[in-house]
């Protein structure tokens, strides 16, 4: 591998470390997820059913939970949990500022108000220390994000909240594979919510799934996700009952379809396999960027009895230590051919949370502190070696150049 150490890099006049551009994720979907498809579609039945049914046991069994809910995105079901929980008005739900958009918007959405409190400098997960010093008499939930498949300190976030009677509501988008003191996500929390997107570990195309093991939550988001009607499609036309709606809430429509879920059935068997090459690929980077005083590694092998989840390789950009800022940095490494990302600018400053709940530049300073600096590495089974220690060499080739 080649290591720059004086080279220009190309928004600076030289010549890329790439001649092809390296996607950020590409999904790695084949023959079976084609053939899975196929035959969905000549099965005549597209919507939830058989297929749905199966993936959702499969990924139970898998996260270690009783009951799976499939459905269309694990942004409905971050929506579905809180109602299903009968969270609204004048509750309050605390949460990270470092995640997507979806995490603090479902609770708006169910009519909550959004408290977040900062993130531990180190693993940018949420700090139960400040989650403790948040609680008020109205706080219903407290919402984690194992970001990045970090799991978060569950131990002191579920006494935390079983002591007063509060939900605890993961949002594993991220950690599908990750592990918490020898237990996989689907039994921590009262709820746990997991994504099937293109860029997540395993795809669906598009998906999610609600996992629990209370039975009178499973059953409620069942029929919270199908309209509120008392009997899915499948299990209508599977008894013959086809005019039966019968309606006993105002639901949504959440469900999966049999489409998505013959694709994550396919996508499942390989699970460990995409998981082995994404460790692979981030203890060359680890080994790699231990070397380089510029930047710090935030995606690292976890404490005993947990296990990185390994759904990005995150690097916190030393800006004292360089001439140029995170943005700047990043051009440079799109200008290489190393398309990066940045996950995620502080929800809290968003125009929308800022204008309608109050929250300011300074609130949350290790948050702040680290959205300003973090750039996200391609990271995913398609890429070979080769893909990696070209990213290697970008990232050494901007930082040795630009350092002060």
């Amino acid at each position: 591998m080649k290591v720059y150490s004086n080279a220009k890099p190309v928004i600076a006049g030289g010549r890329p470390v790439r001649k092809k551009l390296l996607d950020f994720h590409r999904p790695q979907t084949g023959h079976d997820e084609l053939k899975a498809v196929g035959a969905v579609l000549k099965s005549g039945w597209l919507t939830k059913g058989p297929k749905t049914k199966e993936f959702e046991k499969k990924i139970a069994a898998f996260v270690k939970g009783k009951y799976a809910i499939g459905l269309n995105s694990c942004s409905s079901a971050l929506d579905l949990a809180l109602k299903v929980l009968s969270i609204g008005e004048g509750s309050e739900v605390i949460t990270t500022p470092l995640s997507f958009a979806a995490t603090a918007n479902a609770i708006v959405h169910c009519g909550a108000r959004p408290v977040f409190v900062d993130v531990d400098p180190l693993t940018l997960n949420i700090d139960p220390a400040k989650i403790e010093k948040a609680i008020t008499r109205k706080t219903k939930c407290i919402l984690p994000v194992h970001l990045y498949g970090q799991p978060c300190e569950m131990n002191s976030i579920l006494r935390l909240a079983r002591g007063r009677n509060i939900f605890v509501v993961a949002d594993a988008a991220h950690a599908l594979e990750t592990v918490y003191q020898n237990k996989k996500m689907g039994g921590l929390s009262d709820i746990t919510c997991f994504s099937f997107h293109p860029g997540k570990n395993i795809t669906c195309a598009e998906g999610g799934m609600l996992v629990t093991n209370k039975k009178t939550i499973a059953h409620r988001a069942l029929i919270m996700s199908f309209h509120g009607i008392e009997k899915d499609a499948w299990k209508r036309h599977h008894k013959g009952k086809i005019g039966d709606f019968t309606l006993i809430e105002a639901g949504y429509k959440y469900n999966m379809s049999d489409v998505q879920a013959a694709i994550g059935l396919c996508q499942l068997k390989k699970i460990k396999s995409f998981l082995r090459k994404r460790r692979d690929y981030s203890r060359l980077y680890n080994k790699a960027f231990s070397k380089l005083p510029q930047v710090r590694v935030i995606t690292k092998n976890s404490a005993a009895g947990n296990e990185n989840g390994y759904h990005m390789f995150v690097i916190e950009v030393i800006i004292e230590s360089l001439k140029i800022d995170r943005d700047v940095f990043l051009k440079a490494l799109i200008a290489e051919n190393i398309t990066a990302g940045m996950h995620y600018p502080c929800l809290h400053l968003q125009p929308y949370y800022k204008n309608n709940f109050g929250y300011r530049r300074g609130m949350l300073p290790h948050a702040e502190y680290a959205s300003g600096r973090l750039i996200s590495l391609p990271l995913y089974p398609k890429m070979t070696r080769s893909d990696v220690e070209s990213v290697i060499s970008a990232v050494f080739k901007i930082a040795n150049f630009y350092k002060r």
